[in-house]
């Protein structure tokens, strides 16, 4: 895919700068990150999304997954709080 390629560009790169390649890359879109959150802040954070990307380019979606990250002092640990499979639309 061209996002793949993109990061393998970026990857060799930054690579002469001692920075680890990824080596299980998947692409994704991380639309927001929260610290603490109530269902007023989602609802609040869906209304924005959505005046955001009013405008932006279609593409197709098959999964959305809702993922935690937890931080580390090796890196993030990313777990998946759950997933939802797209149906044709």
């Amino acid at each position: 895919s061209r996002v793949k390629d993109l990061q393998s560009i970026i990857d060799e790169s930054i690579s002469k700068y001692n920075f680890s390649r990824e080596t299980d890359y998947v692409p994704h879109l991380t639309i927001a990150r929260v610290k603490h959150s109530t269902k007023e802040t989602i609802v609040e954070i869906r209304n924005a999304f959505s005046k955001a990307f009013n405008d932006f380019p279609a593409f197709e979606v098959r999964e959305v997954k809702l993922m935690e990250s937890t931080l580390t002092p090796i890196g993030p640990i990313y777990s998946t709080i759950d997933s939802f499979a797209l149906g044709d639309v």
